[in-house]
């Protein structure tokens, strides 16, 4: 990342986590990640424009009051247009608070920029 892009992105994080709204990262090319915070639990909504894309979780944790997940999105090119519904309950998170909830993704199409890497794809508070 650009010095430039990177402290764009945190400017915007920082306002993301300062107003508790739920967004996706501009820059992410896979399918829109919403994201719900609400008494330990983050709701990972993907909101698949194009034909056969799944989200999968790849791991969790908790650092710093914030949940992290890490998912991979693929996409068979078949299916059609959906809305996939994630819900992680503290327990996926070995129990421990948390007030935010920041999802990374992978993309696996072939000819999207993130299928190697893990971007920031979505964020979301109480």
């Amino acid at each position: 990342m650009k010095p430039c892009t990177t402290a764009t992105f945190l400017l915007l994080c920082a306002g993301l986590l300062l107003t508790a709204c739920v967004s996706s990262v501009p820059g992410y090319e896979g399918p829109r990640i919403q994201v719900i915070v609400d008494n330990n639990t983050a709701t990972i909504i993907a909101n698949h424009r194009s034909s056969g894309w799944t989200l999968n979780v790849d791991r969790t944790q908790v650092e710093n009051n914030t949940a992290k997940v890490w998912v991979t999105a693929s996409s068979s090119g078949k299916g059609t247009s959906s809305t996939q519904e994630i819900v992680l309950d503290q327990d996926r998170f070995d129990n421990k608070n948390f007030a935010c909830c920041q999802v990374f993704a992978k993309v696996t199409r072939s000819g999207t920029a993130h299928q190697d890497d893990y971007v920031p794809a979505g964020l979301g508070c109480n």
